[in-house]
């Protein structure tokens, strides 16, 4: 008997390991990996990695999650930075020096990725964590399609339900709210990712108007929506399309106002760090300096919270596991 949950997992892991063997012919690994999008494969080993080790209980596989979210984490802050820097080098009101501070932040992020990498024996000379991976990979009980999709469903749920409770929460930070929750609900798209075949999409058999809004041309021609059946995999989670569609709109809108303010955030402290003023000093040149169509924190905070009222009251959560 087939066990495809063992098939993705590795399936995962070979595309990582790929990635290391690429990474070692480069003069700097750590750009290339974020360059050629390392970071979405590791996004789906440390959700498989999580998902495996609350149902097993297996403290290897937790020590694993955190040892691929560190590599992911790290390869954010690189990217974090290139984006600033690509953002504001065509802006005439922001100083070279700002830049400048920028990239050093960017070369020290990138150094530290490349440490990590080492430090965690995915790279060097001494690398053997992939080896000790399959060890572990080796040693798991792992479990039939129909039992883990059970489990599956079981987990999803409750992310589905903690997060509901999380809406009811007041969004008054930008980092603590809206970047947090972002975060949390882009958990239950790359869920069906990393469990390609296990998570499938039941299309509604008539989509009521209040889904329209959602169903974008760019949401429905996302890859990430894309949750092709497996032929092989019989017993599936599934999810309602709309809502599903509706989680991915709900998380592009957040990413976009997310974005803004850590952009904002990001230019206040790198003002702040080559000038050394005020803090309110150097909120108003950010706001000034990334123009007209630049939110401020108050109007981001606003929309997000509308955002977030209507997602609630179109039951896009409370929706989303087909019953």
């Amino acid at each position: 008997m087939k066990k495809h949950v063992k098939i993705l997992f590795k399936h995962h892991l070979t595309v990582w390991s790929n990635f290391l063997v690429e990474a070692t012919l480069q003069k700097n690994a750590a750009t290339w990996l974020l360059e050629n999008n390392a970071r979405t494969t590791l996004f789906y080993l440390e959700a498989m990695t999580y998902v495996l080790a609350t149902m097993h209980d297996d403290k290897k596989l937790t020590k694993l999650n955190e040892r691929f979210k560190l590599i992911e984490d790290s390869l954010g802050t690189m990217d974090y930075y290139a984006g600033m820097i690509n953002d504001f080098k065509g802006n005439k009101k922001i100083p070279v020096s700002i830049i400048a501070h920028l990239e050093v932040e960017l070369q020290t992020a990138t150094f530290k990725t490349n440490a990590l990498l080492h430090e965690q024996a995915w790279l060097g000379k001494d690398a053997d964590r992939m080896d000790k991976v399959k060890q572990i990979v080796r040693k798991i009980d792992w479990l039939s399609d129909a039992d883990f999709t059970e489990q599956l469903q079981r987990f999803y749920q409750k992310r589905i339900t903690k997060l509901t409770t999380q809406l009811t929460q007041p969004l008054n930070e930008i980092e603590a709210g809206v970047h947090e929750l972002r975060r949390d609900v882009r958990w239950l798209s790359i869920y069906p990712q990393a469990f390609k075949g296990f998570i499938v999409l039941k299309p509604a058999r008539i989509t009521a108007q209040k889904w329209n809004k959602y169903l974008t041309e760019e949401v429905l021609g996302s890859r990430f929506n894309l949750l092709t059946p497996a032929d092989d995999i019989v017993d599936v989670l599934q999810l309602n399309a709309n809502n599903f569609y509706a989680l991915s709109w709900l998380i592009a809108a957040l990413g976009m106002l997310k974005d803004q303010g850590l952009t904002w955030m990001g230019l206040t402290e790198a003002f702040r760090a080559v000038n050394n003023e005020p803090l309110e000093r150097a909120q108003a040149f950010a706001l000034n300096a990334l123009g007209s169509e630049q939110a401020n924190p108050d109007e981001i905070l606003t929309a997000a919270r509308m955002i977030v009222a209507q997602v609630k009251k179109d039951g896009v959560l409370s929706g989303l596991v087909a019953a």
